[in-house]
């Protein structure tokens, strides 16, 4: 590109660095925020773990954006492998380093210490992680690495509170809280309905979804309610563990572990109910595009996210977390009430301008403008 007196400027090259692109909420709003930086005319490199394997990846994805791989470690830690890293994510000149998720975030936080290039580290949760492997050496570097970002972007106003205080310390002036976007609904008239009523939940089957949760409370309600029906999207190293807990629960013929979708919304559109029981969240994307289809929500009021998305009884229903019998009223009362679902789904259509697509990738260029 041209400046105003003829001479070329190149676009701002942004490192996206992420640890790989595999189905989850994450790796979804990477790639929305990535399709919007090259938009805007940035380029954009994405930057993976060595492991990642990029046809994994079932999110659309500009064309424009370039796909690299860290190379295998050639030491196995300490500071060498630190200064492997450094030169690793230096070597790509660009004028804004950005890491999503904590994996990555370690290894930028520990090995960009005292860089000139601007870096934006965006975590997903509480970061209450185990750091007991990391030796004092480690434990300085890590949390120095965090306390002098550029910016650090958290998801709600929640997390923001506790990432200020000890351990982690993080300086107020540096945060930002930046929610994930939803995209906009489009009806698909074509779609087939289904035979039945149908709840529907989408995660990891993994113990902090809480889906074992919703099996003992669908068994309870289940027997008040023949027709109904519940499919859950997604996979994980519980999914045997889950199927035998619904054959114990005698639900073979009316639970149904549908595996991975790629049109979350087609799914959506085809239920009455969506659920999400999760023990902990960080910011629900999919609890945000079950109310941007107008499905009737139940969420478990569990940190962090579902409390500052729903207006309980408004455009929800928000129940306690880890409490089965609190599940399963919720699930009795809207099977039950058709005019009640009705009414929380329309009123939760709401959340596609507040968490509009355009309006969050904005917040993350004016972010990327201000730091460079």
């Amino acid at each position: 590109m041209f400046n105003g007196i003829g001479v070329f400027m190149r676009n701002k090259r942004i490192l996206f660095c992420i640890s790989s692109l595999d189905p989850g909420g994450a790796e979804r709003v990477a790639c929305i925020l990535c399709n919007g930086l090259i938009r805007a005319g940035y380029d954009v490199i994405i930057l993976l773990d060595s492991s990642a394997d990029p046809q994994n990846c079932i999110y659309p994805l500009d064309p424009r954006i370039q796909i690299e791989k860290i190379p295998p470690a050639k030491y196995s830690g300490g500071l060498l492998l630190l200064w492997e890293k450094r030169r690793i994510f230096l070597r790509y000149k660009a004028d804004c380093i950005i890491g999503f998720l904590w994996d990555i975030n370690l290894i930028i936080a520990m090995s960009l210490n005292f860089c000139r290039t601007p870096v934006i580290l965006s975590e997903r949760s509480n970061m209450d992680y185990d750091l007991s492997y990391l030796n004092r050496r480690g434990l300085f570097l890590l949390r120095r690495g965090f306390r002098h970002l550029n910016a650090l972007v958290l998801q709600t106003e929640t997390i923001k509170k506790l990432m200020v205080q000890a351990p982690w310390s993080i300086p107020e002036k540096i945060i930002r809280v930046i929610a994930n976007p939803v995209r906009r609904f489009q009806i698909q008239k074509q779609l087939p309905q289904c035979l039945y009523p149908r709840i529907i939940a989408i995660g990891r089957l993994v113990h902090l979804k809480g889906l074992d949760l919703l099996l003992a409370a669908f068994a309870e309600a289940a027997e008040h309610f023949p027709e109904w029906q519940l499919d859950i999207f997604g996979q994980g190293p519980l999914r045997e563990e889950l199927e035998i807990k619904r054959n114990q629960l005698g639900l073979e013929k009316r639970v149904h572990f549908r595996g991975i979708t790629t049109d979350v919304y087609a799914e959506l559109e085809r239920s009455n109910i969506f659920v999400l029981p999760s023990r902990i969240e960080g910011f629900p994307n999919v609890l945000l595009e079950a109310m941007a289809a107008g499905v009737a929500v139940i969420a478990a009021d569990c940190k962090f996210g579902p409390g500052e998305i729903i207006d309980n009884e408004n455009n929800g229903l928000l129940i306690p977390p880890e409490n089965i019998p609190a599940l399963t009223q919720a699930l009795k009362r809207l099977m039950s009430d058709a005019e009640l679902r009705e009414k929380l789904g329309s009123a939760a259509r709401s959340v596609q301008e507040r968490y509009a697509e355009e309006k969050i990738v904005k917040r993350w260029i004016n972010l990327i403008e201000e730091v460079c």
